[in-house]
């Protein structure tokens, strides 16, 4: 399942984040993952994103996209345990500054991943971790 909130990737592109996701066959604890990256492009939201949990956001992610519509893109996806994901590349717009990864995970903890929007990320879902990994590579 691949969602862009409102249309909201249209638009201007600068340039691309590419994603890779692999996901461990017992991926969390065997059970679906929700993914939404969330781009910024007002420093004034990003402190709020930082405040959030992943369940906070995933409960909340509706209203505090209408809230700040024009300042954040997202783009959501559910994957299942061992599926073989093809590398992503998301359009990003002028003005982005910060990026945010939640993960809807059933082990605790924030699974809140802040990264640059201007590096490549692998992402790699275990049974109960989740390892975010910033690759080298040019703005």
């Amino acid at each position: 399942m691949v969602e862009m909130v409102d249309g909201s990737m249209a638009g201007r592109v600068v340039g691309r984040l590419d994603l890779r996701v692999v996901l461990a066959p017992d991926a969390n604890e065997d059970n679906p993952v929700a993914l939404s990256v969330v781009l910024v492009r007002d420093g004034r939201v990003a402190p709020v994103l930082r405040g959030l949990t992943a369940a906070q956001w995933f409960a909340a992610r509706e209203t505090v996209l209408r809230a700040n519509a024009g300042v954040l893109d997202e783009v959501l996806w559910e994957f299942i345990p061992g599926q073989q994901v093809p590398p992503l590349s998301l359009p990003v717009r002028p003005g982005t500054t910060e990026a945010f990864l939640f993960v809807r995970y059933r082990a605790g903890g924030p699974h809140r991943y802040p990264f640059s929007p201007e590096r490549p990320v692998r992402l790699e879902l275990g049974r109960q971790e989740v390892s975010l990994v910033q690759e080298q590579g040019a703005p």
